[in-house]
C-alpha cells in the first residue's frame, strides 16, 4: 500500500530539498570564491614580475646615463688639456 501523503511528508519533502539546493548552492559559491581568489593570485604573481622587470630596467637606464655623465666629464678633461696645450 503506498505511503499517504500528507502536508507534513510533503513540507518535509521540500524542506530536505531545499537542504539540499542550500548545500549545493554554498559548495558552488565557495567554488567560484576559490577560482575568483585564485585568479587574483596570479594576477599579483604577475603584478610582481613586471615590478622586478621595471626595477631592472630602472637600473639599466641608471648605468646609462651614468656612462654618459663618464663621457661627458672626460670631453671636458679633453677639451680642457686641449686648450691648455694650444694656449702654450
Amino acid at each position: 500500500m503506498p505511503k499517504k501523503i500528507t502536508l507534513e511528508n510533503l513540507a518535509k519533502k521540500m524542506d530536505e530539498g531545499f537542504k539540499k539546493a542550500d548545500q549545493k548552492i554554498d559548495e558552488k559559491i565557495d567554488q567560484l570564491a576559490l577560482a575568483v581568489k585564485n585568479g587574483f593570485d596570479g594576477v599579483d604573481r604577475r603584478f610582481n614580475g613586471v615590478d622586478k622587470r621595471f626595477d631592472e630596467n630602472t637600473k639599466q637606464h641608471q648605468q646609462i646615463f651614468d656612462r654618459m655623465d663618464n663621457l661627458e666629464q672626460g670631453q671636458e678633461e679633453i677639451k680642457l688639456k686641449l686648450t691648455a696645450k694650444l694656449s702654450s
